[in-house]
């Protein structure tokens, strides 16, 4: 993403003033499809840019709830096209392709890359394909390899009681951030440390309960969501552990460096104690998949000849659609007549007709497992197990 966006002030890519934002939003948008597809900014093809036009010209815009107009989508073509260009010219990108020939027409004429039986091929599903939620075997593993649970136990029958809290990893508490809250990935990375201290100051939280965080959300403005008790000490202990050695580790090397307030920093020798930026969480999020084989087989081709690549099998966005097929079960299981609304209000979208068109599919696919899902939130969520 750093690299999408120096190409904005870039003298290849010089633009006015007031078309900063709207080409920032553009790119955003391109970042989140690469992202839900698992594929490298530097290495698409035309047929992966062809597939992001289809996305937008094909179906509904998760924000507003109808489909996007003519003029977004030429203004995001644009953008898409001004930014390879800029790209390819740079030498950065790893193939070469038109990108003139990347419109809103192209899609109707243009060819896909022969795939073998029962394998996915990201630039060509459709978006409302790709709202999966993980299933609770993967999301076990994941989550195990991802570190232990912030919490070892809590008595059920007695939730305002104490609990007992484990040592766990940075990368657990963003993957559990995404998980119990429905949070976007640059959403978890814009998470400030003083609104997670604005909730546990003078405070005992109960671990079951659910407190208001404000973060920022898709489009720059803010929103609240709830986390629940547990989490949010857990998140209040990494500031105060683990944080606080990055920064002060990081302000020793350069006393002129200050704390940005972000929650989560890099703890990486590049760049130990700045921003973590949303990317950084999708590539360590693959990078833990490809760990534990869990993993895709996808068709490529390289010089001419059909191959089967080893892909992640899911990106980040995914714990948010988990977090949506496994709360909406929940809500439903304790009396809530109308899941759809809390959920609505919790992804933060402008209407509950746009949850349901994104969700009502992914949840009647899973309808026969809901108890294996109940069973599973237990076991995770609430007795810290995996």
């Amino acid at each position: 993403m750093e690299t999408a966006f120096s190409s904005i002030g870039s003298k290849r890519l010089r633009v006015r003033p007031s078309t900063y934002k709207g080409m920032a939003e553009d790119l955003v948008a391109l970042y989140d499809f690469l992202d839900e597809r698992q594929l490298v900014d530097m290495e698409v093809r035309k047929t992966d840019m062809d597939a992001y036009v289809d996305s937008m010209t094909q179906n509904i815009s998760p924000v507003t709830g109808e489909r996007y107009s003519h003029r977004t989508v030429k203004r995001r073509v644009s953008t898409m096209r001004s930014f390879y260009k800029w790209a390819q010219s740079s030498g950065k990108t790893k193939y070469r392709f038109d990108v003139g020939e990347v419109n809103a027409s192209s899609f109707k004429h243009h060819s896909t890359e022969k795939i073998a039986p029962d394998v996915l091929e990201p630039s060509s599903i459709a978006e409302d394909a790709d709202v999966r939620a993980i299933n609770v075997d993967e999301l076990a593993r994941l989550l195990e390899a991802a570190g232990p649970s912030g919490i070892e136990s809590i008595d059920v029958s007695r939730p305002d009681t104490n609990y007992v809290r484990r040592e766990t990893t940075a990368l657990r508490l963003k993957l559990e951030c995404c998980l119990q809250a429905g949070l976007r990935r640059a959403e978890v990375t814009a998470l400030l440390v003083k609104n997670v201290e604005a909730v546990t100051k003078g405070a005992s939280l109960s671990p079951l309960a659910t407190y208001p965080v404000r973060t920022l959300r898709k489009g720059g403005q803010w929103k609240t969501v709830l986390i629940p008790g547990w989490l949010i000490s857990s998140l209040a202990h990494y500031i105060g552990t683990e944080r606080a050695r990055l920064i002060a580790a990081a302000t020793e090397r350069d006393p002129g460096l200050k704390d940005h307030g972000f929650l989560f920093i890099r703890s990486d020798r590049a760049g130990p104690g700045l921003r973590l930026h949303a990317k950084s969480l999708n590539d360590a999020f693959r990078n833990l998949q490809k760990g534990i084989g869990v993993i895709k087989q996808v068709a490529v081709s390289r010089n001419g000849k059909q191959l089967l690549e080893s892909r992640p099998k899911y990106g980040v966005h995914s714990l948010r659609h988990t977090f949506a097929v496994h709360t909406y079960f929940a809500r439903k299981a304790i009396g809530d007549a109308e899941p759809w609304k809390y959920l609505q209000s919790q992804l933060g979208h402008a209407n509950v007709e746009t949850t349901k068109r994104i969700y009502l599919r992914i949840v009647d696919e899973h309808e026969a497992m809901a108890g294996a899902i109940l069973s599973t939130m237990l076991k995770q969520r609430v007795f810290g197990h995996g």
